[in-house]
């Protein structure tokens, strides 16, 4: 019986090692072939909430250049990373004025690299809202963003980042 055990708990210690490994998954909003669980540029999903829907703790949602001109939020629960490919002056996060760019909730998630502009709430935090200090965004520019309280951020921690105009 003793050989049984072991062999169970071996199968499970490597599952779990599995489970820890952080995939990317990847954004490019003129990819021909969206497939998910978008771990290639030749499968990358078109909308950023695609990735981030499939994403789990630990992994990227990598975004390659583009204008995302947004129809509703990007919602990040998980602590996972969304990252430009190439900086902010690359990848632009658009609400179109009309809806908010990102809720991060209290996730401590990463937003890095981007441009986010023209979001829009009538609450709190038009271009991002952070419902604590957990979600940091880090080397962003955060401008032409419009709310009733803290237009361009409001809550989560900001690190090199360009807010302007908001």
């Amino acid at each position: 019986m003793r050989p049984r055990i072991f062999t169970i708990i071996a199968l499970f210690g490597c599952t779990a090692i599995l489970q820890l490994q952080a995939a990317t998954l990847y954004v490019d909003i003129t990819s021909t072939n969206p497939v998910s669980p978008y771990t290639t540029w030749a499968t990358a999903a078109t909308h950023i909430q695609d990735a981030v829907d499939g994403a789990i703790n630990n992994d990227t949602v990598l975004v390659n250049d583009g204008h995302y001109l947004l129809t509703s939020e990007i919602l990040v629960t998980n602590n996972i990373t969304v990252q430009s490919a190439n900086g902010p002056d690359m990848t632009i996060v658009d609400g179109g004025g009309t809806t908010r760019c990102f809720n991060l909730g209290g996730s401590a998630c990463t937003i890095s690299g981007l441009t986010i502009t023209n979001g829009y709430s009538s609450f709190d935090g038009g271009g991002i809202y952070c419902s604590g200090t957990n979600p940091i965004v880090t080397n962003c520019t955060i401008s032409g963003n419009t709310a009733v309280s803290g237009g361009g951020m409001r809550g989560g921690t900001a690190n090199n980042c360009t807010i302007s105009r908001n």
